[in-house]
């Protein structure tokens, strides 16, 4: 093969090479986001548990609930110790939004490090023809 073929598969191995170093990266990402993801719901339910248990601390039988307007209230809900706040919630809604960022920049040059291969490898063909 001439030095221009060697050229041309060199270029094609690396561009597999980079490719799945991008998608590597990609899983990175996507593992991250899901991440941030599962951390960020279960803070929300935690305090959203949380308001539950303090809305309960104030109710009176014989005396209407705020929420459903019940006169009677079987099963308060309990006081929880450690509900995020407010604000560490929306900081774990950011880092989501930021992984998902990440996410899909990662997604679009593994993509396109996937169409430099078929770039390359046409070229390599159409030389050998």
């Amino acid at each position: 093969m001439p030095a221009r073929g060697a050229i041309l598969a060199s270029a094609v191995k690396r561009a597999k090479t980079d490719h799945d170093a991008a998608q590597e990266a990609y899983r990175r990402c996507a593992s991250a986001y899901e991440k941030a993801v599962a951390l960020h719901h279960n803070a929300q339910k935690l305090r959203l548990d949380g308001q539950a248990g303090v809305l309960a601390q104030s109710l009176q039988n014989g005396i209407a609930c705020p929420v459903c307007g019940s006169l009677e209230h079987p099963h308060p809900a309990p006081l929880q110790n450690d509900v995020p706040t407010r604000e560490e919630v929306e900081r774990l809604q950011a880092a989501v939004e930021a992984a998902l960022a990440k996410t899909q920049n990662a997604a679009s040059q593994a993509s396109a490090a996937g169409a430099l291969i078929g770039k390359h490898q046409a070229d390599l063909d159409a030389f050998v023809q």
